[in-house]
């Protein structure tokens, strides 16, 4: 398994867990949209197309990483999970997210096992409390 920087925030089951997210989401009837900015794909992806992207999302998810700090482009009171990887806990994402007004910050501490694949339960539970938290927030809005 590769250990570089890079090698420790790959998820292999990948899929498997953004599958998972959105059958959840379905259930919730709620739409939940896959962005990959990474990657062979990702990188015909311009720097304009991820930002105007994200600032049509009210909630990113990623592992943690320069990506997340697209959470600059997203509207006001967006909320932000960012999948910490058995990697040393900086405050990049978390300060960008308390820049924008009223946004919220979620760090997921997780760890891969042995075959390198994520915990998709512990990933819908800290994406369905991020949900529970915006929907909270529009309520209070429309008072």
């Amino acid at each position: 398994m590769d250990q570089s920087w890079k090698g420790r925030r790959i998820i292999q089951n990948e899929d498997q867990v953004t599958n998972f997210l959105q059958e959840q989401c379905r259930t919730m009837e709620i739409e939940m949209e896959v962005a990959n900015f990474y990657g062979d794909e990702g990188s015909q992806t311009s720097y304009q197309e991820q930002a105007h992207f994200v600032s049509r999302s009210n909630i990113m998810i990623g592992v943690h990483g320069a990506g997340l700090n697209l959470a600059m482009f997203m509207p006001f009171d967006s909320v932000v999970i960012e999948i910490h990887l058995n990697t040393g806990v900086q405050k990049n994402s978390q300060n960008t997210i308390a820049q924008l007004g009223g946004g919220k910050y979620f760090a997921l501490y997780g760890r891969k096992d042995s075959a390198g694949n994520l915990d998709k339960v512990k990933v819908w539970n800290s994406l369905k409390k991020a949900i529970e938290w915006w929907e909270a927030i529009q309520r209070q809005h429309i008072r």
